[in-house]
């Protein structure tokens, strides 16, 4: 389940149009998944979710994880 869930939460970014964010957001979706196994709280993984956001805007690949033309 926990495979299927990182891989399922990379799909999801597909509609940024590249495969850096597929990648990424797959890597990071099965530390999502460890971490609501572990703690079963969707809380937790939401602030590590707006966490990893934050720092992956903050660093300068907020290119791959935005699109402003919808």
């Amino acid at each position: 389940m926990i495979l299927a869930n990182s891989i399922l939460f990379g799909f999801l970014h597909i509609i940024f149009g590249n495969w850096v964010s597929v990648l990424g957001a797959t890597i990071i979706g099965f530390i999502f998944s460890l971490t609501y196994s572990k703690h079963q709280s969707l809380l937790a993984v939401a602030t590590e979710h707006a966490i990893i956001g934050d720092i992956v805007f903050t660093i300068g690949l907020g290119q791959f994880f935005y699109v402003a033309d919808f």
